[in-house]
């Protein structure tokens, strides 16, 4: 610590070059006749820490290290004075974030400055790998496994009819290519139900969840743009199953923002400086009407889930556009915002031939916290879907399976990390946690339509996930689920996942 941040960088220099022995002599005699002297600290390799020149001001240097490369934190005060309460809090903040990224491995090592455990634009870690690598081929992936056991009643006492399964749910693998720090390839592939179209039913499914080139207009400054051809569709964050806590996905992020949802088009994404990002693609509208081998359609129990092209032969007749804006703080809260919007129809027609837009507009808001072993999610959505009645009519819909015209769904979840207090020694985190959720896909029907009280839907889960490793996950829970027409069917859910 000097007078000016000019003598303290010249002479931690000097320091650095003469070692802990001369370094600690050097500052010693400097500050006999001084008239501004100098504190300093030094930590050495093996764990030792030599301290010279007495002042208060010179508070805390943490040596942090977890089964890997070592990270030394040094956090000092200004000299002339202790800090101040709140400049001490903002510090321990800062200090919590690092570590919380730190714990996260190397899955995504993003270039300098970014946090691995937001991904890039986006993505999840995993699939953020080749932001942050050297030019050529990168690699990353992620999977999981759930066992459902559903009771065998539902809330009301009826048969549910459910079974007990177990199911390797996916295997993904992320695969890029950089071609140069600002063209770069990235691509998801994308095994679910451990099959490709194997058995009667065809469970399995093979697909191509994105692909597309990024041109990056200048990736080292502060404020930067970058274009993607067949982006990932919806903007909401793309969250891969150990960056999560609960076993699922929310419902919310199934099926009133399938956050899994892919489609062909062309868009821009960067960083704004002070932590603001954002992301805007023009692509291809989702399609209402449903149409064999293309699109489900929409429908009354999965909202606008089943309109998604996945960018296989697309229909543009009608194009959509989305937005997202994000804000990232240092302290580890996240708070960020988007919209969709773009028509359905498609060139289908009702049964009077008439053609129809089926404007769909969908909002969402989002915030997260997590630090200094808090985990804290809440996010809220709502959509509206224009000639409801038209699609209703196209798809030979009547009464109670109405496609809902407007529809929402919220979630609030928290855990919190006892990881460190039960094995302080060990890089593993245990989260209980909770999560409640409502979601209605038939908030309102077009007149002549009657909603059904089984779509306006509460879940409430509540389990723990255990980390042994940062990018390995082992969950269990109780997931109680209940429906306005009491048919809501409760079960335990247990998975293991992986990301890498």
């Amino acid at each position: 610590i000097a007078r000016t941040g000019t003598d303290a960088d010249a002479l931690s220099t000097a320091l650095l070059v003469l070692g802990p022995k001369e370094g600690a002599r050097f500052v010693a005699r400097y500050n006999v006749s001084a008239t501004e002297p100098i504190q300093a600290i030094f930590l050495e390799p093996d764990g030792g820490m030599t301290q010279v020149g007495d002042s208060p001001s010179l508070s805390v240097a943490v040596p942090v290290t977890r089964r890997g490369p070592s990270k030394t934190v040094t956090v000092m005060a200004e000299a002339g004075g202790s800090p101040s309460p709140e400049e001490l809090a903002r510090r321990i903040d800062i200090l919590s974030a690092e570590i919380e990224t730190m714990k996260q491995g190397a899955a995504a090592a993003p270039e300098a400055g970014t946090k691995p455990r937001f991904g890039q634009y986006g993505m999840g870690p995993a699939a953020s790998r080749v932001y942050g690598g050297s030019p050529g081929l990168s690699i990353g992936g992620y999977g999981e496994g759930l066992l459902a056991l559903p009771s065998g009643e539902t809330e009301a006492g009826a048969p549910s009819g459910g079974r007990h399964t177990f199911d390797w749910l996916r295997a993904v693998t992320y695969i890029g290519y950089k071609f140069s720090p600002t063209l770069l390839f990235n691509s998801e592939l994308e095994f679910e139900h451990a099959s490709s179209g194997e058995g009667a039913e065809e469970r399995g499914e093979a697909a191509v969840e994105f692909a597309y080139l990024d041109f990056l207009t200048n990736p080292h400054a502060n404020v930067r743009a970058g274009l993607l051809l067949a982006p990932v569709g919806f903007v909401n964050e793309q969250h891969e199953p150990p960056t999560y806590l609960p076993v699922t996905r929310s419902d919310v992020e199934t099926v009133i923002i399938p956050s899994t949802w892919a489609g062909n088009g062309a868009g821009l994404h960067g960083d704004l400086g002070k932590g603001f990002g954002y992301r805007a693609y023009v692509m291809e509208g989702l399609r209402s009407v449903a149409s064999p081998e293309v699109a489900e359609g929409f429908s009354a129990e999965e909202g606008i889930r089943g309109g998604r092209q996945e960018g296989s032969q697309s229909l543009v007749h009608d194009w959509s556009g989305v937005a997202r804006l994000e804000w990232k703080g240092e302290s580890g809260l996240s708070v960020g915002g988007s919209v969709f919007t773009g028509g359905s129809g498609q060139g289908d027609t009702t049964s009077a031939g008439r053609t129809f837009t089926g404007l769909v507009t969908l909002l969402e808001g989002h915030a997260e916290y997590r630090a200094s072993g808090l985990w804290l999610r809440g996010l809220y959505a709502h959509g509206h879907v224009g000639d409801a009645a038209e699609i209703n009519d196209a798809n030979g819909l009547s009464g109670t399976a109405s496609v809902g015209e407007s529809l929402f769904g919220w979630y609030t979840e928290a855990g919190y990390d006892l990881g460190p207090h039960l094995a302080p020694e060990k890089s593993i985190s245990l989260y209980p946690y909770v999560r409640y959720e409502r979601t209605n896909t038939q908030n309102r029907v077009p007149a002549g339509f009657a909603v059904d009280p089984a779509n306006d839907r509460t879940t409430f889960d509540l389990g723990a996930a255990f980390f042994p490793h940062p990018q390995v996950s082992i969950k269990g829970e109780r997931q109680i689920r209940s429906t306005a027409a009491d048919s809501g069917v409760s079960q335990w859910n247990f998975s293991v996942a992986y990301l890498f």
